[in-house]
């Protein structure tokens, strides 16, 4: 209310995107050197990234203006899949992988156990419930590994399928449903 008065209330309608994030572009709004997401898509509207990706990762990235869905998302109480394909400069042996899925530590604590499954001598899938920043990195690291290539295939049940780099789509109606089920 202004001076008594109850102001109309201006809703935008709620959008709901599939980004296919190509490297090098800000997950972050807030410009500094790199191009950003709003930046890329010229995006008139504002519309957040439920997450980030790190600017030399790419993938799904799920964009919207619902705060009450990206709160409840990103909440780590949650444990929601995010699921990425990962690309060594190296061969990678079974016991490291092992290592991975079962939790390490990095940034002063263990982290959760993943799924892990391999799909090539120096590539394999991993999915985890929580985000810690640089995370798959750290952990590839930390076992004398380089990664030459990550990227993000799945949110919860948001898949990012045959969407081309650099591109957006809507999401469904049943793909919105079953994540807003998902997320409680």
């Amino acid at each position: 209310q202004v001076n008594g008065k109850p102001l109309a209330e201006k809703r935008s309608e709620l959008c709901y995107l599939a980004f296919n994030k190509p490297v090098g572009i800000m997950t972050s709004m807030d410009p500094n050197g790199h191009e950003t997401i709003a930046t890329f898509l010229d995006l008139k509207e504002r519309l957040f990234p439920i997450g980030r990706l790190d600017v030399a990762s790419s993938g799904l990235l799920i964009l919207t203006n619902d705060g009450e869905l990206s709160a409840t998302i990103m909440h780590p109480s949650h444990d929601h899949e995010k699921e990425y394909i990962v690309t060594l400069e190296q061969e990678i042996q079974n016991e490291d992988l092992e290592k991975m899925a079962s939790g390490m530590m990095i940034l002063g604590s263990k982290t959760k156990p993943a799924k892990i499954l391999r799909v090539g001598k120096n590539r394999f899938h991993i999915t985890l419930t929580e985000g810690r920043n640089r995370q798959i990195r750290r952990m590839c690291e930390q076992l004398g590994h380089e990664v030459r290539a990550l990227k993000r295939i799945r949110i919860m049940n948001i898949e990012l399928g045959n969407l081309l780099t650099g591109t957006t789509r809507l999401l469904t109606q049943k793909e919105i449903s079953i994540l807003k089920s998902l997320s409680m």
